[in-house]
């Protein structure tokens, strides 16, 4: 892939605006070909992990609270 990008990051400032700012920029770049997706949908078996591991942290908290 000498010379070609293939991932684009872009910070966005507020998480709930995720969806709507990922409609934007492909609205923007008009490029069927091109697709642009939050990263929640870009690797979605990592984000449902996160969310397990968290819901886990939750818990350990709440038996460590109730001791």
């Amino acid at each position: 892939m000498e010379g070609r990008v293939h991932e684009v990051v872009i910070i966005a400032g507020r998480i709930d605006r995720l969806h709507a700012l990922s409609d934007e920029i492909e609205r923007a770049i008009g490029r069927p070909d091109l697709v642009v997706e939050p990263w929640q949908e870009f690797a979605k078996s990592f984000y449902a992990a996160m969310k397990v591991d968290k819901m886990g942290n939750w818990i350990m908290i709440f038996i460590i609270m109730r001791t």
